[in-house]
């Protein structure tokens, strides 16, 4: 046998060995319904599920054609699902106005105000470097955002609420927005969003709304909860404190008595669970139509709306951009003039948490009794095609037998089904698959002993070198 000849029989026979091992291993598996003894059993229990929450600070809310170009201020958001979770708070969300702004230029230029360039929100995962400890930013040196985010899964996110307004007009006071979605407790899930603002002052005055709070909590698994809750801790009207009712309504009833001369109406919140979601809706302060205002601000419009259609058509000449802050003063005297509307929404959460079923599907209906079908009637046989052929006719379906109703058992309703779990079934190792594996196994033998001895065959016949 030639020297460089060894190695190569030597590779191959370990190659054969190697790769029969491989095979056994893959093919010894367990009968079906047996269970390796000491193999865990999952039993079917509680799981960290899924859970939103959202809470809002206020949004200031022109309408124009029925088209809201809200902007929100103070928004907190946390959420999670299975082992992951998400908090994120922002200080300002423009909506429709930001998208409007970070568009294409008029002209193909460059955008308004770039999406990079408006405010951006935190947003921490669980799976983000140092999200337990959670992260903390400011926008525009006056509000702090913050949120944080375990595997636990827990997400919490807390946002500031900045001040807004004049108080000799619509003035509302700082608070804040809280959120967390996780779970809180052996076997408990929770979402909760609570929104809190200082004050709010109408009118110069006339009317303070103090310590108002929006709360919704949900919970789900060991314990089953869905609360929502809307509080003003001090009303005043004219300077004058006045006891908070049960029936807010009833007292807003009054309130909007007052403001109706101004052309202002409240809406107050509504608690609601819908779809399981539990909704805390907000107070709505919204410019409504008013017969004494619009007679003395309609001439007003009237006699700047020449100035206005110049000052316009200036402004667009010096740079087509404008456009989009024309828009906005636009909706703004429209609110005001009956063009339009203008609304202040304050508050506003929601939360919601759910068991997570992907895999459970639903059982299905028992099949439905199928009656016999009655036999169709003889088809006559078509004429002939032409002298020497004629076609046969075609028999009548035979009718099937009839079925003795006591022989024939009713097939038995997806209820009474044996649908135990494959875990509960029990066994030993071998049977028939043991069985194909040793015959796999067997087959690749003789395959590796057939290469060898064509191997040595091949060897014997090259010639040796003098």
């Amino acid at each position: 046998m030639r020297e460089d000849a060894k190695p190569t029989y030597r590779r191959t026979k370990r190659t054969a060995v190697a790769a029969g091992a491989i095979t056994l291993l893959t093919f010894l598996a367990t009968d079906p319904g047996a269970a390796a003894p000491g193999a865990p059993t999952q039993a079917a229990g509680f799981n960290p599920g899924t859970g939103n929450a959202i809470a809002l600070g206020y949004k200031v809310n022109p309408v124009a054609g029925n088209l809201s170009f809200g902007i929100t201020a103070g928004e907190s958001i946390a959420g999670h699902q299975n082992t992951g979770a998400t908090g994120q708070s922002r200080a300002i969300n423009l909506g429709v106005i930001g998208v409007t702004l970070a568009g294409e230029g008029c002209d193909g230029g460059s955008p308004t105000l770039p999406e990079s360039q408006q405010p951006q929100p935190l947003v921490v995962t669980s799976a983000d470097e140092g999200a337990a400890q959670g992260k903390t930013a400011k926008e525009a040196e006056v509000i702090t955002k913050s949120a944080r985010a375990t595997p636990d899964p827990f997400a919490e996110a807390i946002t500031e609420i900045a001040p807004l307004g004049d108080r000799s007009t619509i003035y509302i006071g700082g608070g804040r927005t809280v959120t967390h979605s996780g779970v809180v407790a052996d076997g408990v899930r929770e979402a909760l969003a609570r929104t809190e603002i200082a004050e709010v002052v109408i009118a110069g005055g006339a009317i303070k709304l103090k310590g108002l709070t929006w709360q919704a909590v949900h919970r789900s698994g060991a314990e089953e909860a869905a609360e929502g809750s809307f509080r003003i801790e001090g009303l005043e009207i004219g300077g004058q404190r006045i006891p908070i009712p049960d029936d807010l309504l009833d007292q807003l009833e009054v309130v909007n008595q007052l403001l109706g001369v101004l052309g202002v109406e409240i809406t107050a919140p509504e608690v609601r669970v819908e779809e399981g979601i539990v909704f805390v809706d907000p107070l709505k302060i919204a410019i409504v139509p008013n017969a004494p205002r619009d007679s003395l601000t309609q001439p007003l419009f009237e006699l700047i709306q020449p100035v206005r259609e110049d000052l316009t058509d200036l402004l667009l000449e010096v740079d087509c951009g404008n456009s989009t802050y024309i828009t906005v003063v636009d909706l703004v005297l429209g609110s005001v003039s009956g063009a339009g509307s203008l609304g202040l929404e304050l508050g506003g959460v929601q939360a919601t948490t759910a068991e997570l079923n992907a895999f459970e599907f639903p059982q299905l209906p028992p099949p439905p009794d199928v009656a016999p079908a009655a036999p169709a009637p003889a088809t006559p046989a078509p004429p002939s095609t032409g002298a020497g052929f004629a076609s046969a006719p075609v028999p009548s379906p035979v009718p099937a037998p009839a079925v003795d109703d006591e022989v024939a058992a009713p097939a038995p309703a997806v209820d009474e089904l044996d649908t135990s779990p494959i875990a509960d079934v029990v066994g030993e190792r071998g049977g028939l698959m043991a069985l194909v594996a040793g015959g796999g196994l067997a087959a690749l033998l003789a395959t590796a002993e057939g290469d060898r001895r064509k191997m040595r065959r091949a060897q014997r016949e090259i010639p040796l070198e003098a």
